[in-house]
């Protein structure tokens, strides 16, 4: 189980990142807004589990 919920994990970040690079110029783009989403990710996660 716990590899499924590694994989629904890095599938989320993914998507996160495709819709984020596809809405998003260049220009107007923020590794803080791609660090921010996989924290939040991840916390969800760990809410999850418990």
């Amino acid at each position: 189980m716990e590899d499924n919920v590694e994989m629904l994990v890095m599938n989320m970040n993914s998507t996160f990142q495709q819709a984020y690079f596809k809405n998003f110029n260049p220009k107007d783009q923020n590794t803080k807004v791609l660090k921010s989403a996989q924290v939040i990710i991840l916390a969800n996660r760990l809410k999850g589990m418990h």
